[in-house]
C-alpha cells in the first residue's frame, strides 16, 4: 500500500487483489484468477503460519481508484496510466511488470488502434471519424481510448465535438463486438486485443481494418 492508506497489519490473514477487467469480470476470472488466487494460495500462503489466503477481484476503472482510496484491496493490476494516477493520488508502487505472449513472441509494450469494419469503405482515413459513432472503453482507458484521443488532437480533431457520438463500453470485447455487429461505426481497444481473441476464436481479424495503421518495431 501506498502513502496515506492503512498500514499492513502482521495479523492479516486474507490479500486482496484487485484486476482492471478490460474484457469484463467473467474474461478476468478466467485469465487471472489462476494466478492471482490459486497459484499464490497453493504457493505462497503455506509459505506463512499461519497460512495466508488471497483473493482476486475483478475491477473497472471507477471501483479501482474507490477501492484503493478506501484501502479495501491489498495489490492492484492496472495499466500504466491508471497506476501513474494511483501513484500520484495515493503513493502506490510498482511491484511487477507484464509481458505478455502472442504467437510465440514476447510483448513489453502496448499500443492503441483505431478500427472499424473492413468492408466499411466510408472510413478509409482518420478524418472520417467526424460524424460517425465511436466507441471507446472509457475516459480512463490508456490503450482503448487516451492513446487515440491523442492521436486525434495531433491531428487537429477532437475527440468529444467531431464524431456524432462517443460512448463507452467499459468492456474492450464489448467494442469489438459491436463494431462487427454495426451498433458503432469506429472502435478504439488495446494492440493485441483483436488478436487474442481471434486466437481463442472469438472474432475473426478478416472482419476488421485498422485506420492511421503504423509500422511500429517494438523491441523487448
Amino acid at each position: 500500500l501506498g502513502q496515506g492508506l492503512p498500514p499492513y497489519n502482521s495479523s492479516k490473514r486474507v490479500y486482496k487483489i484487485g484486476g482492471l477487467a478490460i474484457r469484463g469480470a467473467a474474461d478476468f476470472e478466467k485469465r487471472f484468477s489462476p494466478t492471482f488466487r490459486d497459484y499464490l494460495n497453493q504457493e505462497v500462503g503455506p509459505l506463512f503460519n499461519p497460512p495466508i489466503t488471497f483473493e482476486s477481484l475483478p475491477l473497472n476503472f471507477s471501483s479501482t481508484f474507490t477501492r484503493v482510496e478506501a484501502g479495501t484491496i491489498d495489490f492492484v493490476y492496472t495499466n500504466p496510466s491508471a497506476f501513474s494516477c494511483l501513484d500520484s493520488e495515493f503513493g502506490a508502487s510498482a511491484v511487477l511488470t507484464l509481458r505478455n505472449l502472442r504467437r510465440g513472441q514476447e510483448l513489453t509494450q502496448f499500443g492503441g488502434i483505431i478500427f472499424t469494419r473492413a468492408n466499411n469503405t466510408n472510413i478509409t482515413q482518420l478524418s472520417d471519424l467526424k460524424d460517425k459513432k465511436v466507441e471507446a472503453v472509457s475516459i480512463s482507458g490508456l490503450g482503448a481510448a487516451q492513446m487515440q484521443w491523442r492521436l486525434m488532437t495531433e491531428k487537429g480533431m477532437n475527440l468529444m465535438v467531431d464524431p456524432a457520438q462517443v460512448r463507452f463500453a467499459f468492456n474492450q470485447k464489448k467494442i469489438v463486438h459491436d463494431v462487427r455487429r454495426g451498433d458503432v461505426d469506429v472502435g478504439f481497444v488495446r494492440t493485441d486485443m483483436i488478436e487474442g481473441m481471434d486466437a481463442n476464436g472469438e472474432t475473426s481479424l478478416s472482419y476488421f481494418k485498422v485506420i492511421h495503421k503504423q509500422n511500429i518495431t517494438y523491441e523487448g
